[in-house]
């Protein structure tokens, strides 16, 4: 685990708000591919329960309002996993430019410093 992702979970272990662990949480149960399968068993049993319903108008709403309401909730999932995203990717590149300057540095100095003599 780098150095950045390591602060970022300390930080969060310290006092993680009630959103940010149910996002995590929703986040890893979405990514699964049980949950894509799910969600294919589900509109292929809404699609073949429309006989059954004659096709009516009620029937199409179900749909169009699970999908309406959940399309909406993931939008602040999405957001709560780019925003972490966003600030480990910032913790990273903090600490790889830090290590940079740091190497040019003791470049730079090794390049000021007199040769040693051989002693041939």
């Amino acid at each position: 685990m780098s150095q950045a992702a390591a602060r970022i979970a300390e930080n969060e272990a310290q006092a993680t708000p009630l959103f940010a662990r149910f996002a995590r949480w929703v986040e890893r149960q979405v990514g699964r591919s049980l949950t894509f399968l799910l969600a294919i068993a589900v509109v292929v049993l809404w699609g073949a329960s429309g006989p059954i319903f004659g096709w009516s108008d009620t029937w199409q709403l179900v749909i169009n309002t699970a999908t309406t309401i959940v399309t909406f909730l993931m939008v602040f999932v999405i957001q709560n996993t780019q925003t972490r995203d966003t600030q480990a990717m910032q913790l990273n590149w903090t600490s790889l430019s830090g290590s940079m300057l740091r190497l040019v540095t003791l470049s730079l100095i090794l390049k000021k410093c007199p040769k040693p003599m051989s002693s041939e």
